[in-house]
């Protein structure tokens, strides 16, 4: 009967073992497949089992690098479409908007400020802008835009902003040797009365302190509160700017015949 016995585990052990007890004396166990209760009973027990060496490391190794190589490729695809887009759609000025777009845009304006805003073409994209919002009369106001796209790609616009001259609602009182002179609806007057040692001394006032005035005879600015008359005619001009900077211009035709 042992025979029989010892012949069945002859046959049974090498079919079904896989592992290699090790008893925790270090030794192997030549009967156990597993650890379990009564294995390595004469060698203080087991706690564990040792595979041999596979060779499926190999394996692993260029499965990860493969992974790692992918995961780099998609690391590399993000990066490349990243947008390079720098396009502006559309420009506001003070909520009048600008579609049709170029590398430098003219526009004429009836306000001393404006307001800019930029609608970008891709959303990621960035934008600045330099210049002045408070408008000049008698130039050109330039204001710089610059936009950067998400992958960096910047693109420069020019805005430029010319102020359009208003008339100005403000009132011009003037004095020609203390007499007020009577403007008509044109804002113009003229006289061929005679002054005293053809000279003639002026004065004025404004609607408001705010307002500045510049007189001028025959396109000369005059200094001095006093006008020197020459044969002929004599023009004089006032010019009164506001505070929002638009002009109105007064006339002043003098006749004389010395």
């Amino acid at each position: 009967m042992k025979k029989v016995l010892f012949i069945l585990l002859l046959i049974f052990v090498p079919l079904t073992a896989h592992a290699t007890i090790i008893c925790n004396d270090g030794t192997p166990s030549p009967t156990c497949g597993d650890c379990h209760r009564g294995c390595c009973s004469r060698h203080g027990g087991c706690s564990s089992s040792y595979s041999e060496p596979s060779n499926n490391n190999s394996n692993i190794n260029s499965s990860s690098n493969n992974n790692y190589n992918s995961d780099n490729n998609r690391h590399e695809e993000v990066i490349e479409r990243k947008s390079s887009d720098a396009n502006i759609k559309s420009i506001i000025v003070n909520e009048n908007e600008i579609k049709t777009i170029s590398n430098i845009i003219y526009l004429d304006v009836n306000s001393n400020k404006v307001d800019i805003k930029v609608n970008l073409s891709d959303s990621r994209a960035t934008y600045s802008i330099e210049g002045d919002s408070n408008l000049k009369t008698d130039t050109t106001n330039v204001f710089k835009i610059n936009v950067t796209a998400e992958d960096g790609t910047s693109k420069i616009y020019y805005l430029k902003i010319t102020r359009k001259t208003l008339k100005s609602t403000e009132r011009l009182f003037f004095y020609l040797n203390n007499k007020k002179v009577k403007f008509n609806n044109n804002d113009y007057y003229y006289t061929s009365k005679r002054f005293k040692d053809n000279k003639i001394s002026f004065r004025y006032e404004t609607s408001s302190e705010l307002n500045t005035i510049k007189v001028y005879k025959n396109n000369k600015i005059i200094k001095v509160n006093t006008i020197k008359l020459k044969k002929g005619m004599n023009k004089i001009k006032i010019i009164l700017t506001d505070k929002e900077g638009n002009k109105r211009t007064y006339k002043i035709n003098i006749q004389t015949n010395k």
